[in-house]
């Protein structure tokens, strides 16, 4: 079979001075192309530092991490830069938005960095937030959003680049219940619409639900998948 995401024996210690803290303990995770997976755990779990070790974001201790058939583990981060702004896609649980720019420009900045043209980066950034249900909505600057309406600008602006992965970090923290279960809802239709696959760290049953298959994590340890 073939990933587009695998996390192989990822192993993070955190040194403060002389003190050592296990944040994964060995944990090995694969995702398939246009899947949707939930990490699920608690606060401290591990869920954060697994995200950030598949992102490309931290580097394990040991082990590896494979994007897209890359193995990207020991590369430099001159090599990395491209692989994140091309492949990955993130949302985090704060959606980070620039307050002076409005939603469509929000969008677009992505892939103005990739250096894609006005014309061509405008018309992709309309048609995800089209996608997202915020059509209507372009022009208007994030604190003319509610909280949700922000995080589905996020989440437009994470498939800019038509990304193969979307890491999503507590995307819900933040929400109520109606604005999560559109979240949720929004992560199934858009892998079966553009075929990426998603993978989101989790303690809300609404999103994890959802997804399909769960990765349950605990202590830095996967503890059981459905």
């Amino acid at each position: 079979m073939t990933y587009v995401l695998e996390g192989i024996d990822l192993v993070k210690v955190y040194k403060t001075g002389e003190v050592e803290t296990v944040a994964l303990r060995g944990v090995t995770i694969r995702v398939s192309p246009g899947e949707f997976v939930a990490i699920v755990g608690p606060s401290g779990s591990g869920k954060t530092t697994l995200l950030n070790l598949l992102g490309t974001l931290d580097k394990p201790t040991s082990g590896i991490v494979i994007i897209d058939g890359i193995n990207v583990t020991l590369l430099p981060e001159r090599k990395l830069i491209p692989i994140r702004r091309k492949k990955i896609g993130f949302v985090f649980q704060f959606h980070h938005l620039i307050p002076v720019l409005t939603a469509v420009e929000n969008v677009e900045l992505p892939m103005l960095i990739a250096g894609v043209p006005r014309k061509e980066r405008r018309a992709r950034a309309l048609k995800l937030l089209e996608a997202v249900g915020l059509k209507g909505k372009e022009n208007r600057y994030p604190h003319q959003l509610s909280g949700g309406e922000q995080q589905r600008v996020a989440v437009a602006r994470a498939l800019a680049n038509n990304p193969k992965i979307v890491l999503a970090d507590e995307p819900t923290g933040n929400l109520d219940s109606v604005n999560s279960e559109r979240i949720a809802e929004l992560f199934k239709r858009l892998k079966e619409e553009f075929g990426t696959a998603f993978v989101v760290s989790t303690h809300d049953p609404i999103v994890y639900e959802r997804a399909d298959r769960r990765v349950y994590i605990r202590d830095g340890k996967i503890i059981k998948e459905d």
